[in-house]
């Protein structure tokens, strides 16, 4: 009974030993330069100003959280990991901590009043490989921390964001 109870202690201690908070930590260090991956794109390359945030502001480094929308309704697979969007229209998207693409947003007007945007790449050196580009117009729903890019068509793909910083 005694060399239990001391081999349950032990395993509870090396349980609380290696469970390490250095990789939230990590987490949040790598998020916070993930923008810098759109350093070398000039502040006003697309626009003087940052119109869009005033209607919303979706300015920051967003994790896909999931997919949905298609046929099936069951998304597409995930073919990015972070959305980056900087002021006057700048976006990137992340990969695996590299800058798979980039371009400038821009707000489409619609007389429904919703808030359209247009992705258009200008690094994309994989055209078909990132579905939000492919089907690139998108009304945006901003919640909180949520920020979901919804096509406008039932049979089309849907972004679902969390926003990391």
């Amino acid at each position: 009974m005694k060399i239990k109870t001391i081999a349950f202690l032990s395993l509870l201690a090396l349980f609380f030993a290696c469970g390490n908070n250095d990789e939230d930590a990590s987490l949040g260090q790598v998020d916070n330069g993930l923008l810098t991956l759109l350093d070398d794109i000039p502040a006003d390359k697309y626009y003087p100003t940052d119109d869009l945030s005033s209607e919303v502001d979706i300015n920051g480094i967003w994790s896909v959280d999931r997919t949905s929308g298609g046929f099936s309704g069951g998304g597409y697979e995930q073919d990015f990991d972070h959305l980056l969007v900087k002021p006057n229209g700048i976006f990137g998207l992340e990969k695996d901590n590299e800058l798979v693409a980039s371009g400038k947003i821009q707000r489409i007007s619609r007389p429904d009043g919703f808030i359209y945007v247009q992705f258009e790449p200008d690094f994309n050196p994989n055209p078909l490989s990132y579905q939000l580009l492919i089907d690139n117009i998108k009304l945006i729903e901003l919640r909180n921390d949520s920020l979901e890019l919804r096509s406008d068509c039932c049979d089309r793909y849907n972004t679902h964001l969390i926003k990391m910083d």
